[in-house]
């Protein structure tokens, strides 16, 4: 489940969300990873307006967008790589999401935050990114299980509610409101990332700051980008 908060005025964050690895590999048998991978049936997650699927509520409650950076139309991509169906997986493989994000209304997000909930089957892999740069204000020699790519940025964040934007809420803590549905309930954890200018630490106070809105593809910088985590099968 992936959620946003955006309280301002026609504001538009949305998300793909697509399978970009699996033990580390961007092939999984004939199942190719790294490519473009569009849903016909989801307007979202190409660069072509269909007035005729969004915004139609309560399927499409969002407007479509031709904004997403380095997007041709419906046939390429360069950023939204990854598949929506990885293929066969066993125990103990480690399967990589990547949930992509753009501002793509006529005005600012504000109070930016992605929730994504570990699937059922999977835990979280907590050092998956300890070796990539880290982001700054986390806690020194923390395990970093969540990798952001923002304003030309890769970092790595830890997965404690400290100093930086980022935090994994493990099996059975309660979750922040930008999860939705029973907070108290979280049998396999969940990531949590405040976005944007402003975006305060993941710890008492956890909100979200401001991206821009997309004037163009891949313009402003700090419209787009993602969020990553890896988790292992049961």
């Amino acid at each position: 489940i992936v959620q946003v908060v955006q309280p301002s005025a026609n504001p538009n964050l949305l998300l793909v969300k697509r399978i970009t690895r699996i033990n580390g590999s961007t092939t999984n048998g004939s199942v190719n990873l790294a490519g473009y991978d569009p849903d016909a049936a989801y307007p979202y997650d190409d660069n072509v307006i269909e007035p005729s699927l969004a915004p139609d509520p309560p399927t499409y409650p969002k407007a479509d967008t031709d904004k997403w950076p380095g997007t041709t139309g419906a046939s390429s991509s360069t950023f939204l790589l990854g598949t929506r169906n990885g293929g066969q997986a066993k125990p103990g493989d480690e399967v990589e999401y990547t949930i992509y994000f753009l501002s793509a209304g006529t005005n600012p997000a504000n109070s930016a935050q992605i929730c994504d909930r570990v699937p059922t089957f999977q835990t979280f892999v907590p050092n998956a990114f300890s070796a990539d740069p880290d982001a700054p204000s986390g806690g020194v020699g923390a395990s970093r299980g969540i990798l952001v790519q923002y304003n030309g940025q890769t970092l790595s964040y830890t997965n404690d509610a400290d100093g930086d934007t980022a935090a994994f809420y493990p099996p059975g803590t309660t979750l922040p409101a930008v999860c939705g549905g029973v907070l108290t309930d979280n049998p396999t954890g969940a990531v949590v990332v405040n976005l944007g200018t402003g975006a305060t630490s993941n710890g008492s106070t956890n909100l979200g700051g401001t991206v821009p809105n997309a004037t163009a593809p891949g313009t402003p910088a700090t419209s787009f980008g993602f969020v990553r985590f890896r988790a292992k099968v049961k």
